[in-house]
């Protein structure tokens, strides 16, 4: 009976020995894995927030900068805009064309410089004074980009496009009762090729835009992190999104909104340290009583300052993602549970190792007791000593029992260390494995050498619309793309397979066909032996890039009447758009890889390039790009524009953009509007010379004479006048000049025709030459009429002249006067008439002049150059540097 008990006892200790070590040390672990995990967790959740903070911010910052860019790309291709002569319709036209590029625009408009609307894409608020507003105020010194706020002016006006159902004018956007539709605005003042401001461009931003961008960001947040919620933050601690409790409200101190400090102190710490950043703290959380404060909960935030985007600097917002700490940490509170029912489950499996072990080490020990009872009785069985053979059994079994524990407690140490180092390496790998890929926000995928899926990350799921990824596991990656992609696809994992790298952009719809752009990149995934036994695959959305990308090429190519195009920075041509071909002549084969100097005229071609680059270079702006241009025909056009820099993410110098408009027809009207105020200034001296010539060198017997010569003279003048203006000052028609002079002569007469006749080719007369001519005919006319050939019933004059050389050669004019007076000796005297032939024909028009006198009249022979040659550059003007002989 002793011997039993003892072994029922012994049984007892060691099962209760070996489950309390169990549970022991499935606590300990359980203690351990919860802490370790908690902070993996943390920071996991943590950095996952901050990602997505960082996200929805870089998408903020680009999509107002697309906006932004947008108006001013319209405000500078919009030749309607452009044109201050333009029509409200054809304004309204350009304005109308932006919006329906993009659903959320509320309002585009065109301001006046003095802040009245003269158009809008939908005829609203045309007339209205704006002057006061911010948008015009930013919009006229430049780029602008401004805050949310409230619209009061368009409340129930305006509507977003792309909505379900009829969207009449007027129709209002769906909101809260009482809530009026909030606005972004941006703008950009509208100049003219001189630079001078022909109004402002400005667009109303619908606020729903964001939200779209925020949904499209935290869905797939929430949807791996359960309960996540977003702020943006204005720069004056404005509410702008966030839950309904936050939403339009400012961070104020409040007394015991231990939330509203912390919110405070993420929107101080991003704006100072301008990064992102996470971190945890209580929040007020209306309905829950929190570990620290009353009415608050701790959460878990990320968040990350906007800070623009290209040349757009941002609105100083913030953005801030949160999770609830305790939603956040569950599944280490659910790591330790397992651990403790796994160990539960251990400690009753190590009670029965126990129970049988010592059943086990009972046996011997039984055998060495009733070994020792032998000992101690005789051959009659009594006793030989006072030692009973119980207390050798105890003795026994206490040091057999001894030995066991201490084997065991050491084996224990030995197991609880290995496995606490497992544990944690383990939980260090699948927290970073996890923190990286729920942080992408891409779509991974591992894909088999043979082109089957084996592996796609949460995200990608989310991003693909796949919602059970086991559905799609082990087929072929190709098959998710397009029938038209699908050679590229198996070209790009070809190319993985045998080691290399390849990336391309190409279309594919999600699993429910929605419209996806992606940028893809694809690389070789190689085990430790260094085969390549996987690929691995990273694919990008780009579908709101690559709108807005054609969105622009849509633009840019309706853009017609501008010469767009880039260059590298060696001037190189790079991209040559359908304006650049409609105003130069070339195709996009013909110029790209060439140097843009063949576009400039010859005498602009070294300096004008140099001086571009250098100033580009030098103020990283947009600078003026106007001179003479070549076209493919030879044709010279005037090119009006600008060219920018385009520079990487570092800041070095990529090329050039140039946008430049042919106004050669302009110039040319310019040009002659200059040219011709010179002429008729120049004009009016020497007829007023001229005038004050003949009033100082006309002689008469008496007054009436003498005004009757002066006028007739000055008649001279003002018909050559008459004829110059009637041609705009380009020239004036020689028959029309001699006409003008003689037509009292031409249609009555002597008997048997007219006194005067007349017979050459037509003859255009430069500006220059018109009136001198006038005056040289009218005193051969005067002279005729007192004098010869009119002065007589049977008088007649004849004029004749021909052209050498071309239309810009030698005009020859032969008076020749029959039937007057006989003349027998000549004159003596020169008068005035006499004066202003010689002095008109020789020293003004550059001429030559030969007077004869026969008895039968007089012949007069002018040889008039049609175009000279200038003093000061050499090239053929009107009538000056040589004198032709008339002919004999």
């Amino acid at each position: 009976m002793g011997t039993k008990r003892h072994r029922l006892r012994f049984r007892v200790l060691l099962a209760t020995t070996f489950a309390v070590l169990a549970l022991g040390a499935a606590g300990t672990a359980a203690l351990l894995a919860q802490r370790e995990t908690t902070a993996a967790l943390r920071e996991d959740a943590g950095a996952d927030l901050a990602e997505a903070a960082r996200g929805l911010a870089e998408l903020l910052d680009r999509g107002l900068f697309e906006r932004w860019r947008d108006v001013q790309v319209a405000a500078a291709l919009g030749a309607a805009l452009r044109d201050p002569a333009s029509s409200s319709e054809a304004k309204r036209t350009e304005l109308r064309r932006l919006r329906e590029t993009f659903p959320d625009y509320a309002l585009v408009m065109f301001v006046s410089p003095e802040g009245r609307v003269v158009a809008s894409d939908s005829g609203l608020v045309e007339g209205v004074d704006v002057s006061r507003r911010e948008y015009f105020l930013g919009g006229r010194e430049g780029p602008f980009a401004g805050d949310v706020h409230d619209a009061i002016l368009l409340r129930g006006l305006v509507k977003r496009l792309g909505q379900p159902g009829p969207r009449p004018q007027g129709t209002a956007i769906p909101t809260g009762p009482g809530e009026p539709p909030r606005f972004v605005d941006v703008a950009t003042p509208v100049r003219g090729s001189d630079g001078a401001l022909i109004g402002v461009m400005a667009a109303h931003l619908f606020w729903e835009w964001a939200e779209d961008v925020e949904a499209s960001v935290l869905g797939p947040l929430r949807a791996r992190r359960p309960g996540a919620e977003g702020f943006i933050i204005a720069a004056d601690g404005s509410v702008l999104l966030g839950p309904a409790p936050w939403r339009g409200g400012r961070l104020t101190p409040v007394e015991g909104s231990a939330g509203v400090s912390a919110l405070q102190q993420i929107v101080a710490t991003a704006n100072k340290e301008r990064s992102h950043g996470h971190g945890a703290g209580y929040w007020p959380d209306p309905g829950r009583v929190g570990a620290r404060v009353a009415g608050s909960a701790e959460f878990i935030a990320g968040w990350a300052p906007t800070g623009g985007h290209g040349g757009y600097g941002g609105l100083g917002w913030t953005v801030v993602a949160r999770q609830e700490a305790e939603t956040a940490l569950a599944p280490a509170r659910q790591l330790r549970n397992r651990i403790l029912l796994w160990g539960a489950a251990a400690a009753v499996a190590a009670a029965l190792l126990g129970w049988m072990l010592a059943n086990r080490l009972a046996r011997p020990i039984e055998a060495l007791a009733g070994f020792s009872a032998s000992l101690d009785n005789d051959e009659a069985g009594r006793p030989r000593s006072s030692r009973s053979a119980g207390s050798v059994a105890r003795t026994l079994e206490e040091a057999a029992l001894t030995g066991a524990l201490s084997g065991l407690a050491a084996d224990r140490d030995v197991a609880a260390a290995n496995f606490g180092r497992a544990r944690e390496k383990q939980l260090e790998s699948e927290a970073f494995l996890r923190s990286v890929l729920d942080a992408s926000t891409d779509c991974l995928k591992v894909v088999s050498l043979d082109g089957r899926l084996e592996f796609m990350n949460a995200n990608g799921c989310l991003l693909m619309e796949i919602d059970n990824f086991e559905a799609v596991r082990g087929s072929q990656w190709a098959s998710l793309w397009p029938e038209q992609t699908r050679e590229r696809v198996r070209q790009a994992l070809a190319t993985a397979a045998a080691g290399g790298e390849e990336r391309f952009e190409a279309f594919c719809p999600t699993a429910k066909g929605a419209p996806r752009w992606w940028d893809v990149a694809i690389a070789p995934v190689r085990d430790p032996a260094g085969q390549i036994v996987r690929a691995v695959c990273v694919a990008r959305d780009i579908t709101a890039r690559q709108e807005t990308d054609e969105r622009l090429q849509l633009i840019v190519e309706s853009a017609k009447d501008y010469a767009i195009f880039t260059t590298d920075h060696e001037n190189r041509i790079v991209d040559w758009l359908a304006g650049a071909e409609a105003v130069f002549g070339w195709a996009a084969n013909e110029v790209v890889g060439h140097d843009a100097a063949l576009l400039h005229a010859p005498e602009e071609r070294e300096t004008r390039l140099a001086l571009e680059g250098m100033e580009v270079a030098q103020a990283a702006e947009s600078v003026p790009n106007s001179g003479w241009h070549v076209r493919k025909d030879g044709q010279r056009v005037f090119i009006d524009g600008r060219v920018t820099a385009l520079r990487d993410p570092s800041g070095a110098l990529r090329g050039y953009l140039r946008i430049g408009q042919d106004v050669s027809d302009r110039r040319a009207a310019e040009e002659r509007s200059v040219l011709l105020m010179r002429e008729v200034d120049h004009r009016a001296k020497n007829a007023l010379a001229v005038v004050s010539a003949a009033l100082r060198l006309t002689r008469a017997p008496d007054l009436q004479t003498y005004i009757r010569v002066i006028e007739g003279r000055v008649a001279a003048l003002a018909r050559a006048q008459t004829l110059l203006a009637q041609d705009r000052w380009t020239g004036a028609d020689l028959g029309a000049l001699l006409r003008g002079e003689l037509v009292p002569f031409l249609n009555s007469g002597r008997k048997g025709g007219p006194w005067v006749e007349m017979d050459g080719p037509t003859v255009v007369l430069p500006a220059s030459a018109a009136q001198p001519l006038a005056m040289v005919v009218h005193e051969l006319a005067t002279n005729a009429l007192k004098y010869g050939a009119l002065s007589s019933p049977n008088g007649s004059v004849s004029i004749t002249w021909r052209l050498e050389g071309g239309p810009q050669g030698i005009l020859r004019l032969l008076w020749t006067e029959r039937g007057g007076p006989m003349i027998s000796v000549r004159p003596q005297r020169r008068g005035f008439g006499s004066r202003v032939l010689e002095g008109t024909v020789r020293d003004q028009l550059g001429g030559a002049v030969s007077v004869n006198w026969h008895e039968a009249g007089l012949s007069c022979e002018l040889a008039v150059p049609l175009v000279r040659r200038s003093l000061s550059d050499g090239e053929p003007t009107a009538h000056e540097g040589r004198h032709p002989e008339p002919t004999p």
